[in-house]
């Protein structure tokens, strides 16, 4: 996740501080509340960010911990995992070399 999340973060805090950086220049505010918003806006943004990622990440983990589970529960009933339909017993392997010589 923090391929993910690393390059987010630091466009957006460039992407805030540019904004701030131009406000302030133009005049639209003084330097404290440029800073004021900045921070605010940065902080709300990440927080934001971090929660998705979060729910993402346990979402994840939910799916994993699940999938780890099923093969659990078929050896408690005696079914195959990787075969649902059978029972351990009724799977037979099969040769297919002859069993008498035919020379």
């Amino acid at each position: 996740m923090i391929r993910h999340l690393l390059p987010a973060v630091v466009g957006i805090v460039m992407t805030v501080a540019f904004l701030r950086w131009t406000g302030a220049r133009q005049g639209l505010y003084g330097d404290t509340v440029g800073i004021l918003l900045m921070t605010t806006v940065t902080i709300s943004i990440l927080v934001g960010l971090l929660w998705y990622f979060a729910v993402r990440l346990d979402r994840d983990d939910a799916r994993r911990r699940s999938a780890e589970h099923q093969p659990t529960l078929a050896r408690e009933r005696g079914k195959s995992p990787r075969f649902p339909g059978f029972s351990r017993g009724a799977l037979a392997i099969r040769s297919s070399v002859p069993t008498e010589c035919q020379c």
